[in-house]
């Protein structure tokens, strides 16, 4: 029974120090998403203004193609198109003098 209690003692010892090297090893070699997490918190300024160059770009783009198709609405509408809309908005404004 002597014998039994140095071996308990031990084996407790035991168990205690690797509980410390299982916790240690979770220290320095944390899950994958912890380390995901980590870096997304280093990082989160930087993401966010990846996104926002992303977003602004996209919308100038739509713009400048929005530009472009409405130039050419205007270059493909005929010249006479143009000039009989002169000489309506002269005839309305003629009709409108009154004095």
């Amino acid at each position: 029974m002597n014998q039994e209690l140095p071996y308990a003692s031990i084996q407790e010892t035991l168990a205690r120090l690797e509980k410390k090297i299982d916790k240690i090893n979770r220290t320095i070699n944390p899950p994958f998403w912890i380390k995901l997490l980590r870096w997304v918190g280093r990082n989160l300024f930087t993401i966010m203004l990846i996104v926002v160059i992303i977003v602004l770009s996209y919308k100038a783009w739509d713009m400048y193609q929005d530009l472009l198709f409405r130039i050419e609405e205007i270059k493909n509408i005929p010249s006479n198109t143009i000039d009989s809309g002169k000489d309506a908005v002269q005839n309305v404004v003629e009709q409108l003098k009154f004095w």
